[in-house]
């Protein structure tokens, strides 16, 4: 006998979910219904879980470390490269990777990404750091905003510098005029009463 056709698209049609949240909103739930419409209502309507990627749960673990490193430095007591790099280990230890190879590269990439942030300008201040790892919610319309900024600096009085950390493909100068998520933390700073006079990808 034929076999029943699929009813995907009159799934898909089905309007969402009461209890799906769909009015908060970050720049990373934008940027996916911007890419594709379906993988944003499998995730935020219908909530399907998913396996973090290997990038993603590097990203995690070297945003730890720069927290960590940054955090010690606002106490006075930065730590030493071995330390924020143990801090990164620590935390990817934990990610779910199954290939020893591809572990590897993530581990040695981590150490020499870090040691040259720490080396380098980017790794002195210019300002008072602020905030670390900031989560803020805001209104813009009708939609609730929300996300973390990685490190606020204040320049001087309300004027502050943000840092957003980038482990993947290098950001360009381009990607920095553009950022929706940089136009975002620069709101949120706003509303704070604050005036972000730099908006910063450190790559």
């Amino acid at each position: 006998g034929a076999e029943p056709a699929l009813r995907v698209s009159e799934w898909v049609q089905l309007p969402p979910r009461a209890d799906a949240r769909l009015n908060e909103l970050s720049a990373s739930a934008i940027d996916q219904y911007e890419r594709c419409p379906l993988a944003y209502k499998l995730n935020r309507d219908w909530r399907i879980p998913e396996e973090a990627a290997a990038y993603l749960q590097y990203g995690n673990a070297m945003h730890l470390a720069m927290k960590a490193y940054f955090d010690g430095v606002r106490a006075g007591r930065p730590p030493n490269e071995e330390a924020v790099i143990a801090c990164f280990l620590d935390e990817f230890s934990k990610a779910k990777i199954e290939e020893d190879l591809q572990r590897r590269l993530y581990e040695r990439d981590g150490r020499e990404q870090i040691i040259r942030l720490l080396r380098s300008e980017l790794g002195r201040l210019s300002g008072e750091i602020m905030q670390t790892e900031h989560k803020f919610r805001i209104e813009a319309g009708q939609a609730k905003v929300r996300g973390r900024i990685d490190r606020m600096d204040r320049i001087a009085g309300n004027e502050v510098l943000i840092v957003d950390y980038k482990t993947g493909k290098p950001k360009t100068q381009d990607d920095v005029d553009k950022s929706l998520q940089l136009s975002i933390y620069a709101l949120a700073a706003m509303q704070s009463g604050l005036i972000p006079v730099s908006l910063v990808f450190v790559n």
